[in-house]
């Protein structure tokens, strides 16, 4: 019987720094801003058309400015959902990309979807006290990991330190912020109708 060679696994030895990763995280929130922007002007043409069709009461211009705490829920799902979604296909967000980083597991490979979303859910305990629960964390370890990157088992590190087959393709990087968009902006649009309906 023959045996199969074993794929070589390669070992992370350094992770990107907690400032170079809350500029990532700064380039992604303006982003978020810039698709919540652009949700709520879809979402205006919508309830226009709702208004005359007698579907939308006067004055949603007013509710749709008010923020609840289901607005805020899936503020935080659309927020999660488009870090996972890109994470887990491509190994970053377009902060991420911007600022030449990549989540990959610890042992150097893709981070795939279920380290995404673990990551990406212990994010919420992470930033706590403004982040200070995830610096204490990356503080205390060689690989500036937080308790999302412990769980997933995940290190994010810098671009040109990808073992070559876990990069992906631009391709593959278009097509998750695609979906990643869509979604967030899905979410948005559907918070910003349900506020002002």
């Amino acid at each position: 019987m023959e045996q199969q060679a074993a794929t070589p696994q390669t070992k992370i030895t350094s992770g990107a720094g907690f400032f170079h990763r809350l500029l990532a995280r700064a380039v992604d929130m303006a982003f978020g801003h810039a698709l919540g922007f652009g949700s709520a002007f879809f979402a205006g043409i919508i309830l226009s058309i709702l208004e005359v069709a007698g579907l939308a009461s006067p004055g949603w211009e007013q509710r749709m400015g008010i923020t609840g705490i289901r607005g805020v829920l899936l503020g935080i799902v659309g927020f999660t959902l488009y870090h996972t979604v890109m994470e887990g296909m491509h190994g970053s967000s377009v902060g991420k990309m911007i600022c030449r980083l990549q989540v990959v597991t610890s042992d150097g490979q893709r981070c795939g979807m279920k380290g995404a979303a673990l990551r990406n859910l212990a994010f919420w305990m992470d930033s706590l006290f403004f982040g200070a629960v995830g610096y204490g964390a990356m503080h205390l370890s060689p690989l500036n990991l937080r308790f999302g990157d412990y769980w997933a088992k995940t290190v994010v590190v810098k671009a040109r330190d990808v073992p070559e087959d876990a990069r992906a393709s631009m391709g593959t990087f278009i097509l998750s912020l695609f979906l990643a968009v869509s979604g967030w902006g899905l979410i948005t649009l559907i918070a910003l109708i349900l506020r002002a309906v």
